[in-house]
């Protein structure tokens, strides 16, 4: 209960936030656009010539990014590369509780899927360190499609190819040829 009051008080104060840095941008524009209007010596736009309009435009398309708005970029390709909740309460529940009572026969392939799934980690957890150890990555190819089947081991289901060139795109350009630190990387979420 408390959780669900302080996400809900801190997606307010984020909604809050965003609406003081909206306010504070259009402010800092007005000022940029009127003092642009100052220097062609008018006080409206409707006074400008179009040959004074594409100047003002221009003007403003080719200001320097000050310190404010560098700031503001760096925030937001920092939140851009934070992990993301996995969502609401309502979805987590969903997602890792079962309906019971279950029937005998379910049960039982349950279990039965249960065996099949310990012994394909096994004998994955074999190939794995068989394809690290005796294998060794040397370039981008093989550590592509090394990538590619530990990427489909851990999502047989879900496994996508436009994510997961994203995420080897992100390793290579990180590490830059250092393979080890790449498999250490792309390995260490799935407790391998």
């Amino acid at each position: 209960m408390a959780l669900a009051k302080f996400s809900k008080f801190k997606k307010e104060r984020s909604v809050i936030k965003e609406a003081r840095s909206k306010e504070t941008k259009i402010k800092n524009f007005n000022k940029l656009f009127n003092e642009q209007l100052g220097k062609l010596g008018v006080s409206s736009v409707a006074d400008l010539s179009e040959d004074q309009v594409n100047k003002l435009l221009s003007s403003l398309a080719t200001e320097t990014v000050n310190e404010d708005r560098m700031r503001e970029i760096e925030k937001d390709v920092i939140i851009a590369g934070t992990p993301k909740d996995a969502g609401t309460e309502g979805e987590v529940a969903k997602k890792h509780t079962f309906d019971s009572p279950q029937t005998p026969d379910a049960e039982s392939e349950a279990d039965a899927e249960d065996m099949k799934a310990e012994e394909s980690e096994e004998v994955d957890e074999a190939n794995e360190s068989k394809v690290v150890e005796s294998d060794e990555i040397k370039s981008d190819a093989e550590f592509d499609k090394y990538a590619d089947e530990v990427l489909k081991k851990a999502h047989p289901d879900d496994f996508d190819e436009a994510t997961a060139t994203k995420v080897k795109d992100g390793l290579k350009k990180k590490y830059d040829g250092d393979y080890g630190a790449m498999v250490g990387a792309l390995t260490s979420g799935f407790g391998g």
